[in-house]
């Protein structure tokens, strides 16, 4: 089975947040970047108290992350909103979940492409 990419991932290690709808905000780290998308990494504590409708984060959750300012790049300004894809469980204490984002501004890609130029 081929992958369904259309821009390119890039490997990074970013700190960030995540807010539900309910305003409910935890800390993240990315794994990866795209304009697209990101996957995170978050604690199980965090999967859980993020859930809209189940015990848990699901595909079709939505969630606004913002991603914290690399060096020699400012800050983003407005989160990103997106929907959870998927959910995959890491080991006891840590989960990798993908979220796509959802019509990004023109603010927020630009800010995506210069990061993008340092990574």
């Amino acid at each position: 089975m081929g992958t369904r990419r259309f821009h390119r991932r890039y490997h990074c290690q970013l700190s960030g947040s995540v807010r539900n709808q309910a305003g409910d905000r935890h800390d993240v780290r990315t794994f990866d970047l795209s304009l697209t998308g990101t996957c995170l990494s978050m604690p199980r504590s965090a999967v859980v108290a993020l859930a809209q409708e189940g015990a848990a984060l699901m595909p079709g959750d939505r969630l606004e992350v913002t991603i914290e300012a690399a060096p020699k790049v400012p800050a983003l300004l407005a989160p990103l909103g997106g929907r959870v894809r998927h959910v995959r469980r890491l080991s006891l204490t840590e989960y990798a979940v993908g979220v796509r984002f959802e019509e990004p501004t023109p603010a927020q890609e630009a800010f995506l492409a210069r990061l993008f130029e340092r990574l």
